[in-house]
């Protein structure tokens, strides 16, 4: 079936070629130049009205009108994993403290009247940690997702007071990260001035902040000689909370931004597979209230047609959980730091 699909595909190619040449000798490239500049035009008169619309408070928030931007930005973060395991009425167990490798990355960004395009060079090894993200930032709402792989995690294993080292490349961890925000006072508080530069805050304000929070984390220390996996843990969280975001506007130069959210999880669970208990997978429901926090810094100052400046955000989420009718509890907690320093020029 689709072997006859690419066949009647090809001869439909074929016969249709001799009209496509036929066509392309009639079209004059005069003709063309001219079509191809009236569309650009109207593609830079779209863009130009798009950029000259202020929605919000101009005394507050206003949008760069120049028409090109240039930037760059280094990228530094780093993951930490602590799993811990509480199996018996006296407080013992066994757990993990994992880290990640610093990870830096240098991306650049061209933008034409407030379209931006870039891409990032990453300085790890082929077969370490790998992240793709697509983030949006609006002055009312924003959002995030991000698909992650660490596999330079190392740190220390302990189990009932036996210490052991677990070597990068024996463990690793899976992500997924889905989250949103609303800001109620858009109209004057910028989130976008702060994080992309793609706003400038006028004067200082501030607004609470409504989020919402999706994580989903599988990690796993690799099969032992047995073929059995020493620990697969797998997390999901989904969460609703809030917060507050200020930036404080100094002088014409400097933009000082602070932001913090608290998300409360509505549902949230871990499960897991060990070789210690072989045949099963053990399945601990939340006992408490699992969490989201995030916490935003940073600080740009503004000379003329360019802008430099330093971010930081530190993000945690912490899953407790018990399993049912047993004194047995787990916790996990999976933190991110990050670090950004960029410069750019409009033009």
């Amino acid at each position: 079936m689709f072997r006859r699909v690419i066949i009647s595909l090809l001869a439909t190619l074929l016969a249709a070629a001799p009209l496509i040449a036929e066509t392309a000798e009639k079209v004059d490239p005069r003709e063309l130049k001219k079509k191809t500049v009236k569309t650009a035009r109207k593609v830079d008169s779209f863009l130009q009205k798009r950029q000259a619309r202020q929605n919000t408070d101009t005394d507050y928030i206003f949008r760069p009108q120049e028409r090109w931007l240039i930037r760059t930005r280094g990228d530094i973060s780093q993951s930490l994993i602590k799993f811990r395991s509480i199996l018996t009425e006296d407080n013992q167990g066994y757990y993990f403290d994992l880290h990640s490798k610093p990870r830096y990355k240098q991306h650049f960004g061209f933008g034409y009247r407030g379209i931006v395009l870039g891409f990032g060079i990453g300085f790890t090894k082929k077969k370490s940690d790998k992240e793709l993200a697509i983030k949006y930032y609006g002055n009312r709402f924003g959002g995030e997702v991000t698909f992650g792989y660490l596999g330079s995690l190392m740190g220390k294993f302990n189990l009932v007071g036996y210490e052991a080292d677990i070597p990068e490349g024996d463990m690793d961890c899976n992500y997924i990260q889905v989250g949103a925000y609303y800001a109620f006072n858009g109209n004057r508080f910028s989130m976008p001035a702060a994080m992309n530069q793609s706003f400038i805050q006028r004067k200082s304000a501030g607004s609470p902040l409504v989020t919402t929070n999706f994580r989903f984390v599988l990690f796993g220390i690799q099969e032992d000689k047995d073929g059995d996996s020493l620990l697969n843990t797998r997390s999901l969280f989904v969460g609703l909370g809030g917060g507050y975001g200020y930036n404080w506007v100094p002088s014409d130069h400097w933009l000082l931004h602070v932001s913090a959210t608290e998300t409360l999880g509505v549902f949230g669970n871990t499960n897991f597979r060990s070789s210690l208990f072989p045949g099963q997978r053990v399945k601990a429901n939340g006992r408490f209230i699992p969490l989201v926090t995030t916490g935003n810094i940073a600080v740009l100052y503004y000379y003329k047609k360019v802008y430099g400046g330093a971010f930081a955000t530190v993000d945690n989420m912490f899953i407790p959980s018990k399993i049912k009718d047993s004194n047995d509890r787990y916790r996990i907690s999976t933190t991110r730091i990050q670090g950004h320093l960029t410069v750019g020029v409009r033009f």
